[in-house]
């Protein structure tokens, strides 16, 4: 997942300094600015993977609850923003943010598991 993640910022990085985003224009442009959307699919292709080849049916418990809490983390902080930015004119959120936000949740979904686990209702 590294590997994906650095190979994120080195084509975020060619894309924006290395290509003339200013004079393309329709389908190329829009290829281009898709590019760095290609590592992040890796990255969630890799986590998926990665639940589904874990062979400890408990690692894999612990592993789907910290990506479900990550995404329902992600997916409310996403729909409270939107109705703010609809109803309440807060400055827009760059949907760019989403997977940062999830990678960050998946954090939250990690001290969820060691909660639960210290309390002894892990499973």
């Amino acid at each position: 997942m590294a590997v994906a993640m650095l190979l994120y910022l080195v084509v975020l990085f060619a894309v924006k300094r290395l290509l003339p985003l200013d004079d393309m224009q329709g389908p190329l442009l829009w290829i281009a600015a898709a590019l760095p959307g290609i590592p992040v699919a890796a990255v969630f292709f890799l986590i998926v993977r990665y639940i589904v080849e874990l062979r400890d049916e408990y690692r894999r418990l612990l592993e789907v609850r910290k990506t479900l809490v990550a995404t329902g983390v992600t997916m409310t902080i996403a729909s409270i923003w939107g109705t703010m930015e609809l109803l309440a004119h807060a400055s827009h959120l760059p949907t760019l943010y989403i997977p940062v936000i999830w990678y960050l949740a998946q954090g939250i979904g990690e001290f969820v598991n060691m909660v639960l686990e210290r309390r002894g209702e892990a499973a």
